[in-house]
């Protein structure tokens, strides 16, 4: 089940994925309590006005001992200065985006009750533009450097 805020990607969705899809967004999302195995959030938390509600949200969703993957672009990686460069130049998505780093999003998640693993799923640890490297498991506290951090909570 996907979770989309605007209908026309709802509808592509559902036409071209065969994906349940429902409408609203993270913030107030209109699922019940307890009602989730697990959930994923790719490259959508630095789009979110407020990251911590949403999260809170999916908190709210997932039943005891459910997972949340949470997949980020790191600030402080190569890949993220990039996308930050260019947001300043006026990208039309990535002006908007504020990009965190991977110890924000575990401080967050952490705040919220969630326990976090010390391990994570990174890939692109070279230069941007490089797609080809093979995903690894590596300590939470290295992943910054990578371009892009999967990053496990589970609900307590």
């Amino acid at each position: 089940m996907g979770l989309e805020p605007a209908m026309a990607m709802a509808e592509l969705a559902r036409n071209r994925g065969g994906i349940d899809v429902v409408i609203g967004v993270g913030e107030a999302m209109p699922l019940r309590n307890s009602s989730f195995d697990y959930a994923v959030i790719i490259v959508t938390i630095c789009f979110l006005d407020d990251p911590r509600k949403t999260l809170a949200e999916v908190y709210r969703i997932l039943k005891p001992t459910g997972k949340l993957i949470t997949c980020i672009v790191p600030r402080d990686s190569e890949h993220g200065r990039f996308y930050i460069e260019l947001g300043r130049k006026g990208h039309r998505f990535y002006s908007v985006a504020h990009f965190y780093t991977v110890n924000e999003v575990r401080e967050i998640l952490e705040s919220l009750g969630f326990t976090v693993s010390s391990k994570a799923v990174a890939v692109l640890s070279r230069g941007v533009g490089d797609y080809l490297e093979e995903p690894q498991i590596v300590e939470l506290h290295a992943a910054e450097k990578f371009g892009f951090v999967c990053i496990e909570a589970v609900r307590r």
